[in-house]
C-alpha cells in the first residue's frame, strides 16, 4: 500500500485497525521499528509490534487519530498527533493520547519509524 504524506499514514494505519486488518496495519511500520506504550514498554520491530496490534484488534478497539502537525524532509518526517481509543465493554468510554510519531520515506511510502504515546 502505498502512502503519499505522513498524514496519510497515520490515517490509513488507523483506518486498518478500524477494520480488522493485522496485515495492512503492520505495513505501516518498519521492520525495525519502536513503539513506546505511555508507561514506557517499548515493541520493538515486526514479530513485538504484530503482537500489540493483533490485541488492539482482538478486543475490537476502535482508533481515530489525527495529524496536528509535520516536519518533513524527503526521507524522514516527524509529527505530533493525537489519538482517541474506544475500547468496547467501556460503555463507549475513550482514552486520549498524544504522540510523537517519526516516518521514514522509502518506495512504497511513509511508513513509521518510531511512535511514542503519552496519556492526556
Amino acid at each position: 500500500m502505498r502512502r503519499g504524506t505522513p498524514s496519510e499514514t497515520s490515517l490509513s494505519f488507523a483506518a486498518a485497525i478500524n477494520s480488522g486488518e493485522l496485515e495492512a496495519a503492520l505495513d505501516h511500520w518498519m521492520p525495525d521499528a519502536v513503539l513506546v506504550a505511555p508507561d514506557g514498554n517499548e515493541a520493538r520491530g515486526s514479530v513485538e509490534i504484530r503482537e500489540r496490534l493483533a490485541a488492539l484488534i482482538a478486543s475490537g478497539t476502535k482508533l481515530q487519530i489525527e495529524v496536528e502537525s509535520v516536519v518533513e524532509t524527503t526521507q524522514i518526517a516527524a509529527a505530533a498527533t493525537k489519538m482517541v481509543m474506544t475500547i468496547p465493554g467501556t460503555a463507549g468510554q475513550s482514552l486520549e493520547f498524544r504522540a510523537t510519531v517519526v516516518y521514514t520515506h522509502g518506495e512504497d511510502g511513509w511508513r513509521f519509524a518510531i511512535d511514542t504515546l503519552a496519556t492526556v
